[in-house]
């Protein structure tokens, strides 16, 4: 029993150092690290304290002189110094953060000039008088007008992003 909860504390502890330590090179990058240590944080105290549950029950096993597997000792050892080392981490990423995220800020903000750039020009496109014109092809113009709608939709999924990322980055939204 003591090893399956050690296992599911480092298994635990595996996957959040996996999700700190992802390649940031973008927005979507930056949030998705925020997001993750921000849930990490949140767990976090609650499996370092089942790590040091781990360690007493470790103890006592030894001091009431039972024995306890060689494996189980040194998986609960690497548990406990990945759980340090995530620690490490956490602070690294925290000090870290408000550096990117005025870097990430920064890009936002480009980027939403362009997304409206984007919709702009699809709007104009979308009042060509071809659409209204009774002599067009009808089924091309359909056509034309279902693609526009798709690429509306895109763009409208990646501006609800972008708010997102707007209010996780503390930029006002617009």
């Amino acid at each position: 029993m003591q090893k399956e909860r050690t296992n599911l504390a480092r298994s635990w502890i595996e996957n959040s150092t996996r999700a700190l330590k992802k390649p940031v090179h973008t927005v979507e990058d930056f949030v998705e690290q925020v997001n993750a240590l921000q849930k990490i944080n949140q767990f976090y105290q609650d499996f370092r304290d089942k790590v040091d549950l781990y360690q007493a029950n470790y103890t006592v096993l030894e001091q009431s002189g039972l024995r306890v597997d060689k494996i189980d000792k040194e998986n609960f050892k690497a548990t406990d110094n990945e759980a340090k080392a995530l620690q490490l981490l956490i602070q690294a990423v925290e000090s870290d953060a408000p550096v990117q995220n005025e870097r990430f800020k920064k890009d936002l903000q480009n980027l939403i000039p362009a997304l409206k750039d984007e919709i702009e020009l699809l709007h104009n496109q979308s009042k060509n008088p071809a659409y209204l014109d009774g002599e067009s092809d009808q089924d091309i113009m359909i056509k034309q007008l279902e693609d526009k709608a798709a690429t509306f939709k895109e763009l409208e999924q990646r501006a609800e992003k972008y708010n997102d990322w707007q209010i996780r980055l503390e930029t006002p939204l617009t």
